[in-house]
């Protein structure tokens, strides 16, 4: 695998759609890519064996069936060699598929209105790192118009020693103001990105927020070479 996301997404994506559409009768679409990429380092083949062996356990093809793209499993891949827990990603497309989404702590999925990715729909999935929580910490303590009178009620409360005040202010802002957030299915993070197409999802990216709409429609772009029959659909399937 090179050193860079962008020299892997150009490597595969050229080299391995072919193999990806019209591989060996039979197989799923994981063992076919799985079979088929080459890494430079023996260390990343056995990554890249152990993360499909977790999209397996996780029934992955079984919630989507083939409709996600080469891009979409190489940038999951890079996400999973980052850190992040796949269980939690494949558990948001696994809400997106199912009838109830409720069981979902994100923000509900949302369209892209600008180009170059307009007409395509993100879902967040929470990141594994404390950054993400922090922030989703703040977002609700921006959103909490009662936040400072709740602290002064603490420190005001006579029945309370020092220890305990800090204990309950502690607790109120940082578990609490998470606990609420999620609670309300407004958790913030970073994108799963897909196409609706003939009223199914079609999986196409994991990205950050920092990557830039013109790096992704790059990348995104190319997934018509694998679904032709999203040419017509929007213009970012017509370059």
């Amino acid at each position: 695998m090179g050193n860079s996301v962008k020299e892997d997404l150009i490597l595969y994506i050229y080299t391995y759609t072919y193999i990806v559409k019209f591989g060996v009768q039979g197989m799923s679409k994981v063992d076919r890519i799985q079979n088929n990429l080459e890494f430079s380092d023996p260390s990343e083949k056995d990554k890249f064996s152990l993360f499909c062996g977790i999209l397996r356990n996780n029934h992955f093809e079984k919630i989507v069936g083939e409709r996600f793209t080469l891009c979409f499993i190489v940038k999951l891949f890079h996400a999973f060699r980052l850190g992040e827990n796949i269980n939690e990603i494949v558990g948001e497309i696994g809400f997106l598929e199912s009838s109830n989404n409720l069981g979902s702590s994100t923000k509900p999925p949302s369209q892209f209105k600008k180009n170059p990715l307009q007409g395509l729909w993100h879902k967040h999935y929470e990141p594994s790192n404390i950054g993400s929580m922090a922030l989703n910490i703040q977002n609700q303590i921006s959103k909490n118009k009662d936040f400072d009178a709740e602290i002064f009620e603490i420190i005001n409360n006579e029945a309370l020693s020092v220890n305990d005040k800090i204990q309950k202010m502690a607790y109120f802002s940082a578990t609490q103001q998470y606990l609420d957030r999620k609670n309300t299915h407004s958790i913030t993070g970073e994108w799963i990105i897909y196409h609706k197409h003939n009223n199914e999802n079609y999986y196409l990216d994991i990205a950050k927020h920092s990557d830039g709409d013109e790096v992704l429609a790059s990348y995104i772009k190319h997934a018509v070479q694998e679904f032709p029959s999203f040419k017509n659909d929007l213009p970012i399937f017509q370059e």
